[in-house]
């Protein structure tokens, strides 16, 4: 749509870095590990090659977000405040949040202990998971007591048990600003990572949940991208179970047609959201992960069907090198899993994760609605 693109990253091999729809590539330091000299770098190359507007895609945002006064006016840094990141992030917070505003939430609890764990009025099973986590990561379901004899608490990463509710799980993608709803993508989880990180996506429609999104990003005031995790019952009743106040995968649903960038600098009059019915998957997760998937219906011939006739988020006849370089980076990808000792998810995010500061656990154990 004649816009000069720019990535940043952390590592040197990544896929954007190989396309023909970005101009230059820039090496960074880590945001997590090296905050300060991650945001002087950026300003540097913005001040240098006259950027005009940032994009955080994922953890990143939170570094952005407490130093938007680092950037030239000029720079419009595509993020909402530091507090309402932290909040909507924090999987305790959240859902603090959503008991204040009067919304429907999952039961949840407070786990800073490990007797705390003794005390639970909740049923077995059950969910618990660090306050702060993405990508469905150490996301564990409570059978029983011997579950949690080896867990173990960070004080400064508090657990969150939460009531397990047996539902349809889906997921959405939306742009805002100034909070006004601007792109909207809702899509069903069906393969996945551990039955909770997406694989493949599909756009459906769900008037439901884009009311649910439209009020609670006009509430907050929202700018940015965001994505909710939901359980719809049996009902139809709707439980948001996690906020990803940045991008997720529901990107891939739109369309080079659906004109996207449209919503990043508030230049729509009317809601974009993807062809209903529009898929598209991460064949090489589906490969590696999304036959694992439990369906009770659903078996390997339906899997099959799904991974020969979906298109891949990476494949593009007309930039073809990010696809072909994919054998390469995975052998890199490899190696760094070697080398930090962890899962290919975990591996990913490990440069650019978020798990709060002082200033979080305070809000964290002191949280009020004013």
């Amino acid at each position: 749509m004649g816009h000069t693109v720019y990535t940043a990253d952390s590592t040197r091999f990544h896929i954007c870095r190989y396309s023909k729809a970005v101009k230059k590539n820039f090496i960074v330091p880590s945001p997590r590990f090296e905050p300060k000299k991650f945001i002087d770098r950026l300003v540097e190359i913005v001040e240098r090659e006259k950027i005009d507007l940032i994009i955080p895609t994922f953890e990143e945002i939170f570094c952005f977000s407490k130093d938007l006064h680092r950037f030239p006016q000029s720079c419009k840094i595509f993020s909402t405040s530091f507090q309402i990141l932290d909040q909507l992030h924090n999987k305790w917070l959240f859902n603090e949040k959503l008991h204040h505003m009067g919304i429907t939430a999952p039961e949840s609890y407070l786990v800073k202990t490990k007797e705390d764990f003794d005390t639970l009025p909740l049923k077995f099973p059950y969910i618990i998971k660090p306050c702060y986590s993405r990508a469905a990561q150490r996301v564990i379901k409570v059978q029983d007591k011997k579950q949690l004899e080896n867990v173990l608490i960070d004080p400064h990463n508090p657990w969150v048990a939460q009531e397990w509710l047996k539902g349809k799980k889906l997921c959405t993608y939306s742009i805002a600003n100034q909070g006004k709803l601007s792109a909207h993508a809702v899509y069903p989880l069906e393969f996945s990572i551990d039955e909770s990180s997406c694989l493949n996506f599909e756009a459906i429609e769900h008037p439901a949940i884009e009311e649910w999104v439209k009020n609670f990003v006009e509430k907050e005031k929202f700018t940015g991208q965001v994505g909710f995790d939901f359980i719809e019952l049996d009902d139809g009743s709707l439980y948001p179970i996690e906020c990803n106040p940045r991008s997720t995968s529901g990107l891939h649903l739109f369309r080079k047609e659906d004109h996207l960038p449209l919503a990043f600098f508030n230049e729509t009059l009317q809601l974009i959201k993807p062809k209903i019915g529009f898929s598209k998957q991460v064949a090489i997760g589906m490969l590696l992960y999304g036959w694992k998937t439990k369906h009770p219906q659903k078996n390997y011939s339906h899997f099959i069907k799904k991974l020969l006739s979906v298109e891949d988020v990476i494949f593009s006849r007309h930039d073809l090198s990010p696809f072909l370089i994919q054998p390469f980076l995975f052998v890199t990808y490899i190696v760094r899993c070697l080398k930090l000792r962890m899962r290919i998810p975990s591996m990913f995010t490990f440069d650019i994760d978020w798990n709060g500061d002082a200033h979080s656990m305070h809000e964290q154990m002191n949280y009020k609605l004013d």
